[in-house]
């Protein structure tokens, strides 16, 4: 129920269209989505265009949702092209979905230590070395727009 309500509530505060995503459902632009609690949530390629898949699949890092699972997904339909970021959070989950992102050429932004209430999940990525850059919470749509309209 938590994802449901953080997914209307972020709705409501965006410019951008948030909800919860379901198995089978395209990927559009102004869309975000939210992996449902208890499920992972993938990305595949259909013909060109991006479905997101949802399973009860083995928790990864104790968690199911689990960010890596995502990542790997991302990674491997549009590893070279997409941004990830990374905000604060207990453990590790994040750190080999990010590194594989890393390995295809995409971006990486990491939430910085002392705006984190757990520097866990971005603090990996930061320590690892795989974060082109950090960012306060309240810094981060800049550093995520400076990245997606600058050219490659």
């Amino acid at each position: 129920m938590f994802t449901e309500l953080l997914a209307k509530r972020l709705d409501t505060i965006s410019n951008i269209h948030v909800m919860e995503g379901e198995n089978g459902q395209k990927v559009k632009a102004g869309e975000a989505y939210i992996a449902r609690g208890g499920m992972h949530m993938e990305i595949v390629d259909r013909r060109g265009d991006l479905v997101l898949k949802t399973h009860n699949g083995p928790k990864e890092n104790a968690c199911r949702p689990s960010v890596d699972v995502l990542f790997r997904s991302v990674a491997k339909c549009r590893g070279d092209s997409c941004l990830s970021v990374i905000l604060t959070g207990m453990g590790k989950d994040g750190f080999k979905g990010t590194e594989a992102i890393r390995e295809k050429g995409g971006q990486v932004i990491a939430q910085d230590e002392a705006s984190s209430v757990v520097w866990g999940m971005p603090g990996y990525v930061v320590k690892g070395g795989l974060a082109h850059a950090e960012f306060p919470l309240l810094r981060i749509t800049e550093g995520i727009v400076k990245r997606v309209t600058q050219k490659r």
